[in-house]
């Protein structure tokens, strides 16, 4: 007998067609699934590893800050300790209370900082009167050798001018060498035509003669006589 070979109908294929249709959005369907899962994967760890990378920089920043502040005093840090107490867990009554101690313990170092200036500046009069004091005594001892020298000179040439007027020829060399320095003394004088002197003392250019040591102030004297 001859074969029969039967032709699927519309039917069929249709519901051939909706079978594929259902496996293949199913298969789209868990790949879409899967992309989405790997999608959120990378963006934890991407999230994971800013959050890493802030941790790292702010440990960083806190480490700098706190290496180049560390020369501040204690008082500050707990200044600050306490503001951020104060902020976060500190009721109004107790930040009033806290404020009033600070204001007192920097009016106590304000007081501490002005006996401390005060008495510097009273160490530095003192310090000034004593200089004072010394130049001025100083100067008064200066004064009164001025005084003493100057009285001094006046009585040599009173002495001098009454040995040189007295005209003896036996006059005592001590006398005069008690007024007169021997190996410094000079007397300069104009050349007179009554009196006799050495030619050795006369300086023919400002006609004047020059008596040296006291040896020839007595010859001079000797020969007014």
């Amino acid at each position: 007998a001859p074969s029969t070979i039967m032709s699927p109908t519309k039917t069929q294929l249709a519901a051939s067609a909706n079978t594929s249709n259902l496996v293949s959005s199913d298969t789209d369907g868990g790949d879409t699934a899967a992309a989405q899962k790997t999608q959120q994967e990378q963006l934890q760890q991407q999230q994971s590893k800013k959050s890493k990378s802030t941790s790292l920089n702010a440990n960083a920043t806190a480490n700098l800050v706190s290496h180049n502040f560390s020369g501040i005093s204690c008082d500050s840090a707990t200044e600050d300790d306490h503001d951020a107490y104060d902020g976060s867990i500190m009721t109004d009554e107790e930040k009033i209370k806290n404020n009033r101690e600070r204001n007192r313990e920097h009016a106590k170092n304000t007081r501490l900082r002005k006996k401390a200036y005060v008495d510097r500046l009273k160490i530095t009069v003192d310090e000034l009167c004593r200089e004072r004091d010394t130049l001025v005594s100083e100067r008064a001892v200066a004064a009164n050798l001025m005084v003493e020298i100057h009285s001094k000179r006046v009585d040599v040439l009173r002495s001098f001018f009454a040995l040189r007027a007295s005209y003896t020829t036996d006059q005592k060399r001590d006398m005069w060498s008690s007024i007169l320095d021997e190996s410094s003394f000079t007397c300069r004088l104009p050349v007179t035509p009554y009196q006799s002197f050495p030619s050795s003392e006369v300086q023919l250019s400002n006609s004047q003669r020059t008596i040296v040591g006291v040896d020839a102030m007595m010859a001079d004297v000797a020969s007014n006589a």
